[in-house]
């Protein structure tokens, strides 16, 4: 999987980058063929939550999208991460069903 990383007007530690890509590595073991994983870090000036993470994953068929908020990038990252790996448990619970289903 290809990671683009952007982070405008945010420094980010290449130690964190690394932390981070690792996690989203896991996410291929759920949905294999990941080609792509854009990540976009920035900040907000707001007191709560100031930190967001937006991730765009390119996929064979539609690509999945999750943007969380929260204290600091690492936390933001795992709820995204979570958004992802309900929204790939939703979409393979689906067409499992599809497949399953018996013709009327």
């Amino acid at each position: 999987m290809e990671f683009v990383i952007q982070s405008p007007g945010v420094k980010i530690s290449e130690e964190m980058q690394f932390a981070i890509q690792d996690k989203f590595d896991k996410l291929d073991h759920l949905l294999p063929g990941i080609i792509r994983c854009n990540l976009l870090f920035t900040i907000e000036k707001s007191p709560s939550n100031p930190c967001h993470v937006q991730a765009n994953l390119s996929v064979p068929g539609a690509d999945l999208f999750a943007k969380e908020s929260a204290e600091s990038f690492p936390h933001a990252a795992r709820l995204v991460i979570d958004d992802l790996e309900n929204q790939i448990r939703k979409n393979k619970e689906k067409r499992s069903n599809h497949h399953t289903q018996p013709l009327a």
